[in-house]
């Protein structure tokens, strides 16, 4: 007995791997909720071997840097294993920040690069890049802020939400969201540019802020001192007084 069953063909340039990339993205992440970050990832690597031979880039240089860093992030540190969210589809209880969100916290250090499109180790060179940033700079001041506010996080008791998958975030705070990412990425990259781009300088100034900092981890709590804080002036009025080392009457600042 023969059956038949719908078989859909698409034909696709051998230049344009990416496509194939979004097609299988927009199929499966609706009906299945298929875990999404290596199609994402994937979108972007497939680009970069497409430019080969096209010597077209649809997104940005700093873009390209910014996934790997992420990426890198993901795959090398406890606080950000799982911590993304890539997709409108994905699960709310899998991840704390969106990739948009942490990609422009970190566009002033990854702008910082020299890269050339028309070198022959192009593609090389935006993997050097986001690698160096990640595992000499953000790591190493993310790791001084687990510490510093050490209850903000769940490196000591992970939460499993599912059998296989750990997440050491804490959702209860605010540090790892947009708002907390944008400080002290932000803060991160003021230092940053501010040391000419090096990396020991820079962790060590921003590890003494935050050592002078009267800041502690119940301040970090959702609903609590930064509650209704969530405008651009806002947010350069916190990271200045952080910066700075001043304490601040936040709501009476903003009025």
């Amino acid at each position: 007995k023969s059956i038949e069953f719908p078989v859909i063909i698409i034909p696709i340039n051998e230049n344009n791997r990416g496509l194939e990339v979004n097609i299988f993205c927009d199929v499966n992440f609706k009906a299945k909720r298929l875990k999404s970050d290596l199609a994402f990832l994937s979108k972007y690597r497939y680009e970069l071997i497409d430019y080969k031979t096209t010597k077209k880039l649809k997104n940005s240089i700093e873009e390209h840097i910014a996934v790997k860093v992420i990426f890198y992030l993901m795959k090398n540190t406890k606080i950000w294993k799982n911590a993304f969210l890539y997709d409108s589809f994905q699960e709310e209880n899998k991840g704390i920040v969106s990739f948009l969100a942490f990609k422009q916290s970190i566009n002033k250090i990854v702008k910082n690069h020299n890269i050339q499109s028309t070198s022959s180790t192009f593609i090389e060179d935006i993997e050097n890049y986001a690698k160096n940033i990640s595992e000499h700079l953000l790591i190493p001041c993310w790791d001084f802020v687990s510490d510093i506010w050490k209850e903000a996080f769940n490196l000591e008791c992970p939460i499993f939400i599912d059998d296989d998958i750990k997440i050491y975030y804490n959702s209860k705070y605010l540090i790892q969201k947009s708002f907390g990412v944008k400080i002290i990425n932000g803060i991160i990259s003021d230092i940053y540019i501010d040391t000419n781009s090096n990396f020991e300088t820079t962790i060590s100034k921003f590890n003494e802020v935050l050592k002078l900092s009267m800041l502690t981890s119940n301040d970090w709590i959702s609903g609590g001192l930064f509650r209704g804080l969530s405008s651009e002036s806002a947010y350069l009025m916190v990271k200045n007084k952080i910066l700075n080392n001043e304490i601040v009457d936040f709501k009476k600042n903003l009025n």
